[in-house]
């Protein structure tokens, strides 16, 4: 495989969160709310929020490749596990599907 087919076949981190979105809000009927990181640094890019109980989910969203968590996300990720809200970090697809799939079991 040359390095541009490893290159593009590799997904950036706005392919994986137009993915959540689509299998969370048109797929399960639930809400994917973008968090904007102007009003709190480190906190996750979504909160997912999924019928048919309302079980709600920080999702930080990282690509596979190359994608890491910075200390203040790490900071911010264990604040909110603190105060037993649920914290989830999705590297790919396949991590999306199993979130959903965790929540349909």
């Amino acid at each position: 495989m040359s390095f541009c087919q490893r290159w593009f076949s590799v997904e950036f981190e706005k392919d994986i969160e137009q993915y959540l979105k689509r299998k969370v809000e048109r797929d399960h009927g639930g809400l994917c709310i973008k968090v904007s990181p102007e009003h709190a640094k480190g906190i996750p890019d979504r909160l997912v929020v999924l019928p048919p109980d309302g079980r709600t989910i920080w999702v930080e969203l990282k690509r596979e490749k190359d994608g890491r968590l910075s200390d203040l996300q790490k900071y911010q990720h264990n604040k909110l596990k603190k105060v037993g809200a649920e914290v989830v970090v999705v590297w790919s697809r396949e991590d999306v599907d199993k979130l959903i799939e965790a929540e349909r079991c």
